[in-house]
């Protein structure tokens, strides 16, 4: 048994998988990898050319991780959908500290999240997206 408590890759503090471009459907093999480190606490995605569909994908491994602190989504494209489905992943993980970009945390139409400044919660993970 790995050191994140379940078969597979051994556990890591943080994964940088900032600026490889790996898209929603690389994304998916790379959570199935990373849904085994039952220790990690930061997952940086930044500049990976995610869209919705990696937002769900990403929510769905959030909500099984409560240990997760921080996870960087910048530079992506991620609408209010999945913007929203990480949100609420977020709330449900009492107990973990949480960075959200607000002011406005979701712009309708326009495709991105834009975040102006960093608010502090109780809510979930650090998440930080452009």
């Amino acid at each position: 048994m790995a050191a994140g408590g379940k078969t597979g890759a051994p556990a890591r503090d943080c994964y940088d998988l900032n600026k490889n471009m790996v898209g929603d459907r690389g994304l998916g093999p790379l959570l199935e990898a990373i849904d085994l480190d039952n220790h990690f606490q930061k997952l940086l995605l930044r500049g990976n050319n995610l869209r919705n569909r990696a937002a769900l994908a990403l929510a769905d491994v959030l909500s099984r991780h409560h240990h997760v602190q921080e996870v960087d989504l910048r530079d992506n494209v991620i609408s209010q959908t999945g913007g929203n489905a990480i949100l609420e992943t977020i709330k449900n993980h009492p107990g973990l500290k949480a960075h959200r970009r607000t002011q406005p945390p979701l712009r309708a139409g326009g495709g991105t999240l834009t975040p102006t400044h960093t608010q502090h919660s109780s809510l979930g993970v650090s998440l930080a997206w452009l």
